[in-house]
């Protein structure tokens, strides 16, 4: 990392109705774009988001499939919105999962709350890992080593594959 670079965004402004931010506060912005209002919203089933991606909802609901909510930086697939790596970005239904950073922070210490951690805990959670757990990753790029986490959740063994030989040796002294 090179001094100045920002690891968070800065939240420059906001529209009417949102009242949690303040201007030049730091925020955390998930991949995840959100209602909080329809009914996976009401079940904290947020990646499922009825509103957020409309036309592939409706193309998926003819197949009783849920459809998946809008995605940043994931193309026309999940709502068209653009990149959360930008300069400047326009976060909808910013209310709903946008997070304030404390003051107290450092940027080092929220550098994956955004996309990587929150996926991998996500992960942990819906495998239901717990005490004395045996967990299997596949892939050890950053979710797979945000998941490997787990091991804060009580699992007793963690396995991660990957296809680098050197990855997995590093992986396996580490753990």
């Amino acid at each position: 990392m090179k001094k100045g670079e920002t690891l968070g965004p800065e939240f420059m402004d906001a529209g009417l109705g949102i009242t949690l931010f303040r201007k030049g506060g730091r925020v955390a912005v998930p991949v995840t774009i959100c209602c909080g209002q329809c009914y996976f919203c009401g079940k904290s089933m947020f990646a499922a988001c009825e509103t957020t991606d409309p036309e592939r909802g409706a193309i998926l609901d003819k197949k009783n499939v849920c459809a998946g909510a809008g995605l940043f930086g994931c193309s026309h697939r999940y709502g068209g919105y653009a990149e959360g790596r930008a300069e400047f970005l326009r976060v909808p239904q910013a209310d709903i999962g946008p997070t304030v950073i404390p003051v107290r922070l450092a940027d080092e210490q929220v550098r994956f709350l955004s996309r990587t951690l929150p996926t991998g805990y996500q992960d942990e959670v819906n495998a239901e890992i717990g005490a004395r757990s045996t967990v299997a990753i596949l892939g050890a790029g950053q979710v797979g080593l945000m998941t490997a986490s787990c091991r804060l959740l009580g699992a007793e063994r963690i396995s991660t594959m990957r296809s680098s030989p050197q990855t997995s040796l590093e992986m396996r002294v580490r753990w």
